[in-house]
């Protein structure tokens, strides 16, 4: 199966590749497209017809790329979520710390 190809504003050199069941939600509110991944990753997209372009994202045999200047795209933006790769561990000895600096105080 072929995924959609999208390609933000922002980096018109990468093309990121999303398989239509990793939406999460989407909304339509005027012009723009918002679609949360299950990452927690976000779409952005500003289209003459963002119905048109919900369409393609939530299709399973995607035609077109989505990216500014095709099928009416003015805009793509994408955020990607970034985990917080703080260890708990060292989270809890840090607030220990500073529990302990406060208790001598």
């Amino acid at each position: 199966m072929r995924r959609l190809v999208i390609i933000t504003d922002e980096e018109p050199e990468v093309k990121h590749l999303w398989n239509s069941w990793e939406v999460a939600s989407g909304r339509i509110e005027g012009d723009v497209l918002t679609v949360k991944m299950r990452n927690k990753s976000t779409l952005v997209v500003e289209a003459i017809d963002p119905q048109l372009v919900a369409d393609i994202v939530l299709s399973h045999d995607p035609t077109s790329e989505i990216v500014k200047g095709k099928l009416g795209i003015k805009r793509v933006a994408f955020t990607e979520h970034v985990e917080d790769k703080t260890d708990a561990k060292e989270q809890l000895v840090k607030a220990l710390k500073a529990l302990l600096d406060e208790i001598e105080e």
